[in-house]
């Protein structure tokens, strides 16, 4: 059955390249230890993200700066949670050695899984992004809540 919340919710996550540009949380064990944002593009299939440590844990803060703490994200319980729609990324993982020269990190797989855009889609897309031209704020912001 067709949802309008669904497919405006699909589109949203197009519209930020597969919610990478939304930002995640990380957490461990339900609670939020770190932000990943401004995404950049980097090696194939590779972005790199700014990361920043929220949590008030000492000793986690310092580990977080290890590789191997990165490198035994799934064991340790890391999940990567998109901050606007809440979703998880199923398979997404850090490069070894996860740090840049910048203290940017390096992921993978950090997006959300969603089928690709249709033509169709295409031309809903377009016509979003030549209203949110013209009036300056996203069409879907607009739109009464439901």
């Amino acid at each position: 059955m067709f949802s309008f919340n669904r497919c405006t919710q699909t589109l949203r996550i197009w519209e930020s390249n597969y919610g990478r540009d939304a930002g995640w949380n990380i957490e461990q064990h339900g609670a939020v230890i770190a932000t990943l944002s401004d995404p950049q593009p980097g090696d194939m299939f590779w972005d790199h993200y700014r990361i920043d440590i929220v949590t008030d844990d000492e000793r986690l803060r310092a580990e977080m700066g290890t590789d191997e703490f990165w490198l035994n994200a799934e064991s340790a319980g890391l999940v990567f949670r998109n901050r606007v729609f809440g979703e998880v990324a199923k398979n997404a993982f850090p490069s070894h050695p996860p740090f840049d020269t910048d203290g940017r990190i390096h992921m993978r797989a950090l997006y959300l899984d969603i089928r690709p855009p249709m033509p169709w889609d295409w031309l809903l897309l377009y016509f979003r992004r030549r209203t949110a031209d013209k009036t300056g704020e996203p069409s879907d912001a607009r739109e009464s809540p439901s």
